[in-house]
């Protein structure tokens, strides 16, 4: 199975989504306590310079994200720094769908974990939604609006995908296998 070079632009991809997801909310929920108090939780209120900063993290990489998905193009990648691989990678692609649902999964698993140690989770739900939104767009630009890219690189574009998500399905899935049977 080829693309297995291409994975680091698969994880790259991940942590730009995962640091969208978990700092997005933060701004919507600081936002809306700025319009009308008591809406979130107190600890979501945007007081000092380190809040502002937090909030504006979030958008920026979601901005990030849309942009690679409503713009769809085929980028030239480097990596590595004594080994040079350069290849031509899909900014966005619908089996991207796959790295969205590990997003899902983390922001799932943070907030069942939330629950369970007690902690208040009041908000925290936005975390998820924010997840769940990227691939629902990431799918309408494509097929709907037909933000779509035009080359032969498509053909090959779900490998790298597929890798990340079987690495992390290995990982995580064969640690919690460990976990509950032990």
């Amino acid at each position: 199975m080829g693309g297995f070079h291409k994975i680091p632009s698969g994880l790259k991809i991940l942590m730009i989504e995962l640091v969208a997801v978990f700092f997005f909310p933060i701004t919507i929920a600081g936002i809306a306590n700025q319009v009308s108090h008591g809406l979130f939780p107190d600890r979501y209120e945007l007081q000092g310079t380190e809040d502002w900063i937090m909030a504006f993290v979030g958008p920026l990489f979601v901005t990030w994200v849309l942009y690679d998905i409503f713009r769809p193009r085929v980028k030239d990648q480097i990596w590595g720094i004594f080994f040079r691989v350069k290849f031509r990678f899909c900014s966005t692609h619908p089996s991207y769908v796959l790295i969205d649902l590990i997003t899902i999964i983390f922001t799932v698993l943070f907030l069942v974990v939330g629950r369970a140690g007690e902690f208040d989770t009041g908000g925290w739900w936005l975390i998820p939604a924010t997840a769940v939104c990227i691939p629902v767009v990431r799918l309408f630009a494509w097929y709907v609006f037909g933000f779509r890219i035009q080359d032969t690189e498509t053909y090959d574009a779900y490998q790298p995908a597929l890798w990340v998500f079987c690495i992390f399905a290995l990982i995580f899935g064969g640690g919690s296998a460990v976990v509950f049977l032990t």
